[in-house]
């Protein structure tokens, strides 16, 4: 058996470094030397000793649900309504299940592994966690773990078909006439994430009908509404004229709206765009948004039930749920002339700045 020598000595550090690490207390050692002890725990396979295992055996009845990521001002996971949807359906599965959920938002993984082992957690549900989170959270806690979204190797896992959904979007817009299509959604990783794998779906639709030099219409922007309204006046500025935007989020295409309509244009008759998630919100805003629609109480059963299998000593497993294109009103075929002919026009017939143009 692997013991906590053994890593010591492969990692050239001491035997208290090797225990911070493990044991949620990575805020005293530097990431090069936090990174090294997490690879030679995985290279060795090292575990905690038996009877350190045994002590949290007695069940607590009670389930973790976990937020990993940033929360600055309006970054909130629950200022989504598909986050808010998940966590409502995952409680009620929980409960119904005769466990209590205990919710928790970090972006430090030693904050989370301090709460799960103050509740004594029975197991745990995961949102947002990287591949370095991942692999810290798996060598500092012993509880079944399901991640929701998550394209790391080796685990539970109940997912989204991703690459699947970018890949609708782009070809919805394509069908209305659409060539120059930009993508809208959080900044680019290393690691596999929902995201990029919307965009490699995104890449994808174009490629098949021939429009395949578009690698930097991927643009940055948070699931945000007001970042996303803030950048729709830059958007339109954009020396590539997109004429209709795959957005990542219900949230960032209802900000565009707004933006667009601060701008003097009109959703889809200047612009078409295409949500993501098919939240309450896609029928809220005007016009209602064409949008990817994911099963988010499918999702949500989906990690319920692959945790209690875990609980009950099942092996891993993943679930992948497929989306589908919802219509409803945001997109159209691209307007017959730019809109920086239009604007022109407006100026040459005394239209004042900012009123919106009418469409060809």
């Amino acid at each position: 058996m692997v013991s906590l020598t053994d890593v010591a000595k492969a990692a050239g550090v001491t035997k208290m470094t090797v225990s911070n690490v493990i044991n949620g207390r990575a805020g005293r050692v530097s990431a090069a030397t936090q990174a090294r002890v997490l690879a030679v725990v995985a290279e060795l396979g090292y575990e905690p000793n038996a009877n350190a295992r045994a002590l949290s055996t007695a069940r607590s009845e009670i389930i973790a649900l976990v937020f990993l990521g940033d929360r600055g001002e309006g970054q909130s996971p629950l200022a989504n309504p598909h986050y808010a949807d998940l966590l409502d359906e995952i409680e009620r599965g929980v409960a119904a299940r005769g466990k209590q959920l205990m919710v928790h938002f970090s972006n430090d993984v030693t904050t989370t592994v301090a709460a799960m082992r103050s509740w004594n957690v029975d197991g745990a549900i995961l949102f947002g966690a990287n591949a370095t989170q991942v692999l810290q959270l798996k060598t500092a806690h012993q509880a079944p773990m399901v991640f929701v979204d998550v394209y790391e190797k080796g685990l539970t896992v109940s997912r989204l078909n991703d690459e699947l959904g970018g890949r609708l979007a782009a070809q919805r817009l394509i069908a209305a006439g659409h060539r120059r299509i930009g993508f809208l959604g959080p900044a680019a990783s290393d690691d596999p994430n929902v995201v990029s794998l919307r965009h490699a779906g995104f890449l994808a639709a174009l490629a098949e009908h021939g429009i395949d030099d578009y690698d930097a219409s991927r643009l940055a922007c948070e699931v945000n509404f007001a970042e996303a309204r803030h950048l729709a006046a830059g958007l339109l500025a954009d020396p590539r004229e997109f004429t209709a935007f795959v957005t990542t989020a219900d949230v960032i295409a209802a900000g565009l709206i707004k933006g667009f309509a601060d701008a003097g244009l009109r959703v889809p008759d200047d612009i078409s765009l295409t949500g993501f998630d098919d939240t309450t919100l896609a029928e809220m805003v005007t016009p209602a948004l064409t949008t990817v629609h994911q099963d988010t109480a499918a999702k949500a059963r989906g990690a319920v039930d692959l945790l209690f299998d875990r609980i009950g000593g099942a092996e891993s497993t993943v679930t992948v749920i497929d989306p589908w294109i919802v219509d409803r009103e945001s997109v159209a075929p691209p307007p017959a002339r730019s809109r920086r002919t239009r604007a022109g026009d407006d100026r040459s017939h005394g239209n004042p700045a900012g009123t919106r143009a009418s469409s060809a």
